[in-house]
């Protein structure tokens, strides 16, 4: 029997993401081998120093030994050394907002990078042609191995025509009165000091009445939610909060249109050719790359948002370049790029 032993390793407070449980679960559906996992899962950049340190200290344990390495960001750092010399360490360059962030700062400010974030890795699968430029001008990979042409699994998962159904009726179950109306998402992250208070005061009746019948607005936003509570029953028929119901990831699966300040969610949504805005929201280097690169597709209020006439499943040239750029399509799966360079199956 072959057996493989892989490591889902993820330190910086990510979790295991969404694209490291799709890789994990497209294996363990395919059990003609026999597999090991093994995860790390914890977040060495805890406020409290102690802690941290703790996290380092348990991650380096944990790594002694390590061959085959998956990661979405840098958690395997240059200081972990005690890895074996055989296997591979993939990395899933997931564009967070650091992504965005050194981009902004090299067309913006005109910086300079050569960071060593990623020296420990033996491939990169890009997922974009946006982070395989970041890549190349910010980071230093000589001797890595970039994979392009092939976009990330969050991405890949969302084009499944029977992943849509599968998402598409499990959201119509909590969801009812969404069924058959276009669906617009409002897709908002940031800490509550620095969110944009003008969102507390969207007059949300007013936005659903302006928005008609036929579409149906879904948001993870609590403001929103809470601005909701003098609606009368009719506008709530137009209205859904999805926080603490299901995941929030599942709303790319369905959506028509997506408003939203997160970077990785609108390039993951961007596969699908569908319009997409940025929002601002909690000043994170994502709103200001989109307002430096596409201000035709930000909105830098919630006035803005509200009085934008969307359109379902039409993009502007603007999101056009945007999605030419923020993804390589959907002609290769990941996960089975990912096997072929374990040597799985």
């Amino acid at each position: 029997m072959n057996e493989k032993v892989i490591t889902f390793l993820s330190s910086l407070g990510r979790g295991l993401s969404n694209d490291l449980a799709l890789v994990k679960d497209y294996f363990a559906a395919r059990p003609s081998l026999e597999y090991t996992f093994r995860y790390y899962v914890n977040n060495e950049k805890h406020k409290n120093p102690l802690a941290a340190h703790g996290y380092r200290r348990a991650k380096k344990d944990f790594c002694d030994g390590m061959t085959n390495v998956l990661c979405v960001d840098g958690s395997l750092t240059h200081q972990i050394n005690n890895m074996a010399p055989e296997g591979q360490r993939i990395l899933l360059a997931v564009p967070y907002d650091y992504q965005f962030k050194n981009m902004y700062l090299m067309e913006k400010r005109g910086r300079k990078f050569h960071l060593n974030t990623f020296s420990r890795f033996t491939h990169i699968i890009a997922g974009s042609p946006f982070s395989a430029d970041l890549l190349r001008r910010a980071y230093r990979i000589e001797g890595k191995e970039l994979i392009e042409n092939v976009s990330l699994p969050l991405a890949y998962d969302i084009c499944l025509p029977e992943r849509q159904n599968e998402v598409r009726e499990r959201i119509f179950y909590y969801f009812p009165q969404a069924r058959g109306k276009k669906l617009l998402s409002v897709i908002v992250f940031g800490d509550a000091e620095m969110k944009r208070k003008d969102w507390e005061t969207l007059d949300i009746r007013q936005w659903v009445k302006d928005l008609g019948d036929e579409w149906f607005l879904f948001t993870n936003s609590e403001i929103l939610m809470e601005n909701t509570f003098c609606m009368g029953n009719h506008y709530k028929e137009n209205f859904g909060y999805l926080n603490r119901i299901l995941p929030i990831p599942e709303l790319l699966y369905v959506s028509d249109v997506l408003v939203t300040n997160n970077g990785r969610l609108a390039s993951v949504f961007s596969i699908l050719d569908k319009p997409v805005y940025a929002c601002a929201y909690s000043k994170n280097y994502f709103e200001k790359y989109m307002s430096l690169k596409y201000p035709q597709m930000y909105f830098h209020n919630a006035a803005e948002m509200r009085d934008y006439p969307f359109v379902a499943d039409v993009q502007t040239e603007t999101q056009k370049s945007f999605s030419k750029i923020m993804s390589y399509g959907s002609e290769f799966n990941p996960c089975q790029t990912v096997a072929d360079l374990l040597g799985l199956f």
